[in-house]
């Protein structure tokens, strides 16, 4: 006979569903289903947060769901749980370990928490409990040195991407902090792009990169290729969610594009949101860096 299943998934990303009737898949069973969230019909947040928010900068969520938000006027990440309670406060001004000077991009992966230190032109890591682990980078032009980096992520194979903003590049390193490769926005005859901002990884591990002056956003192969470029005005923030769909914030607004570069949402009147993130059950985070500064979620 002929039957109709409906399911509701609760997680976004790819799935495997089995089907069987008295024991015995039908036919093709397993089925392997993307499941995305339909961004299109985002409008109003369904919560916007103010209490202890200080210059909310960039946001990073850590497995167990504790958000680190990097607060640019007092230098330092604020650690808050899955429910939205302020933990704890790694870091102070200065140039010293656990010291920032204008910090910026966040990413995290399993324990451990990279901040890109915009003014002190380095990359710096702590355990996600707050125990500083190591640093790289110094100001310069060479391989491996910076000129104030705003953007950091970390692929699955550990090689760390960091926007190397004012020498419009990004580079690539290992997980260690040794330098392994880069790509010039300047020189590239194909996905040229100036002042990256911020970066992101998609699902088939494309690298998404915000260029900020150059009002695009430019995809790069895992081989450092150039795929495409989509146009964004003055790009800030990047996330990607697991099924490929990309979310842009700029100074205006917050964009979605599907997984080939199309614009499918656009919600505007958002003044500076200068980050956006995806928690791990879904919900996209939004910073807001202009009086009263609050964080906006969707």
């Amino acid at each position: 006979g002929s039957y109709q299943l409906s399911i509701k998934p609760k997680v976004i990303g790819e799935h495997s569903l089995s089907v069987s009737i008295h024991g015995q898949h039908v036919e093709s069973s397993p089925f392997m289903l993307q499941v995305a969230r339909d961004y299109a019909t985002l409008k109003d947040p369904v919560q916007k947060v103010t209490d202890q928010v200080d210059c909310p900068r960039c946001i990073a969520f850590a497995d167990n769901g504790d958000m680190f938000l990097v607060c640019h006027c007092e230098e330092s990440v604020r650690i808050f749980d899955s429910n939205g309670r302020y933990k704890s406060r790694v870091g102070k001004q200065g140039s010293g370990n656990l010291e920032f000077s204008s910090p910026y991009g966040i990413a995290i992966t399993g324990n451990t928490v990279y901040v890109a230190d915009k003014n002190n032109h380095r990359i710096q890591m702590f355990t996600t409990g707050g125990k500083f682990l190591s640093k790289f980078g110094r100001h310069g032009s060479c391989d491996g040195q910076f000129q104030n980096p705003l953007g950091v992520c970390v692929g699955d194979n550990g090689m760390v991407y960091v926007s190397d903003t004012n020498n419009h590049r990004v580079q690539i390193f290992h997980a260690d902090g040794t330098f392994s490769y880069s790509i010039d926005g300047n020189h590239s005859r194909e996905g040229a792009f100036k002042q990256p901002w911020s970066l992101a990884l998609g699902p088939n591990g494309d690298l998404h990169v915000t260029g900020y002056s150059s009002n695009n956003v430019t995809v790069f192969s895992s081989q450092a290729k150039f795929v495409r470029s989509y146009d964004v005005k003055g790009p800030q923030g990047i996330a990607i969610d697991r099924a490929g769909f990309s979310l842009v914030s700029s100074e205006g607004s917050l964009s979605i594009f599907n997984p080939s570069g199309k614009l499918i949402k656009e919600i505007k009147g958002i003044d500076d949101a200068t980050a956006v993130a995806i928690s791990p059950d879904g919900f996209v985070w939004v910073s807001i860096l202009t009086r009263p500064y609050h964080l906006l979620k969707y």
